[in-house]
């Protein structure tokens, strides 16, 4: 009988062992969960917690396993992290060749080439007005200069012709004096001659 007693209580002390052990292991628990409950099951003696080492190695097991899966979760989240830098890196990489593309389109949007000279468009622009306005003023100036040159050309056009005009009339006015001299002197001559065959 007192083997059946030892029997029993061998069967009963091992089924609630094997509940601790199971309720320890078994379930979708976190480590501080586990830890409570193997805490809870396990038998006291003299102030200390008896906890059996298929339980105690379940649970270290357990912690083990988990830590595993902390480790390989943080080497995948730091290869992420390493993937994604290198994809901000690139993507800074890209800003920055946009920026200094912007830049270059924006300078050549207000820079143009000259005689192989680079000038902001403003300064060409101003360059530009001053240069046609230059020439305005000294297509201005000859036209004036023209203008005086024609007029004084009239002018000594006019004076030439009434010079001619008088010295013509004069030169007429003295042919005809001439003329008249002449046939003056040719009546004296005429008289001379028949008074001397007079």
């Amino acid at each position: 009988m007192k083997k059946i007693l030892i029997i029993s209580l061998l069967s009963v002390g091992s089924g609630t062992l094997m509940a601790q052990s199971r309720a320890a292991l078994e379930g979708d628990h976190n480590l501080q969960d586990r830890y409570n409950i193997m805490k809870e099951k396990a038998e006291t003696f003299n102030d200390y917690k008896v906890i059996r080492n298929v339980v105690l190695d379940g649970v270290w097991q357990i912690a083990m396993d988990s830590l595993q899966k902390e480790k390989a979760a943080l080497k995948i989240a730091n290869a992420t992290i390493a993937q994604m830098k290198s994809e901000v890196a690139r993507a800074d990489e890209k800003v920055k060749k946009a920026e200094v593309s912007v830049a270059e389109s924006d300078y050549e949007r207000t820079h143009l080439s000259v005689f192989g000279m680079l000038m902001g468009k403003s300064l060409f622009v101003t360059v530009m007005f001053l240069l046609v306005g230059g020439l305005l003023a000294g297509l201005l100036t000859i036209l004036g200069t023209l203008k005086v040159l024609r007029k004084s050309a009239r002018e000594k056009d006019l004076t030439i012709f009434g010079l001619n005009s008088e010295f013509d009339e004069f030169r007429k006015k003295a042919l005809v004096k001439e003329m008249k001299i002449s046939r003056e002197l040719q009546d004296e001559r005429n008289k001379l001659a028949a008074l001397m065959k007079a």
